[in-house]
């Protein structure tokens, strides 16, 4: 079973390495196989930048859609 984590942000440059970070951290004490989904809902800043460094697989909105 695979397991996908969805995050929704918007402008959370500054915070998003680390909600990642501690969600890999949680997820490695278990032995589910998992992606983690960031979903950029129109973000002005790098947060989507910063979740593809740290290996989320994201998907960005054109714009901000609430």
């Amino acid at each position: 079973m695979k397991v996908v984590i969805t995050i929704p942000a918007y402008n959370e440059e500054r915070t998003i390495v680390g909600v990642i970070k501690e969600i890999k951290e949680a997820m490695s004490k278990t032995s589910y196989n998992y992606i983690i989904h960031v979903l950029d809902d129109g973000s002005k800043d790098r947060t989507a930048v910063m979740a593809k460094k740290e290996g989320a697989v994201v998907y960005s909105n054109n714009r901000n859609m609430g």
